[in-house]
């Protein structure tokens, strides 16, 4: 994927559920594509169960794409964090090689 992928896929602050539910169905079937190859993400089990649930209660808590207060400019953005920072409930985890190594 290259920046001008991006363009037209990557939601923002005024997009409207349907939209956000697209957005998450095509990020699927990208991952289900490419992550066997890259290996970027940690394993999760029902992980775009979980984002699709994630984006719903945001929606209901942030219903107005209108109002500029309401969402910040990443609302709807998915994201991925390297797992050397540490993020609640997920391993940290010196992934490359030579950080392994004792």
């Amino acid at each position: 994927m290259n920046v001008s992928w991006l363009d037209g896929h990557v939601p923002g602050p005024a997009i409207e559920p349907e939209h956000l539910c697209k957005s998450l169905e095509q990020l699927e079937e990208r991952c289900a594509q490419r992550e066997p190859a890259l290996k970027a993400f940690l394993p999760e089990k029902d992980r775009f169960a979980r984002l699709r649930r994630e984006a719903e209660e945001a929606l209901a808590a942030h219903p107005d794409p209108s109002d500029p207060r309401s969402r910040s400019s990443l609302f709807g953005v998915p994201i991925g964090v390297k797992d050397v920072f540490h993020v609640d409930g997920l391993p940290t985890t010196p992934a490359a090689a030579c950080r392994r190594r004792s």
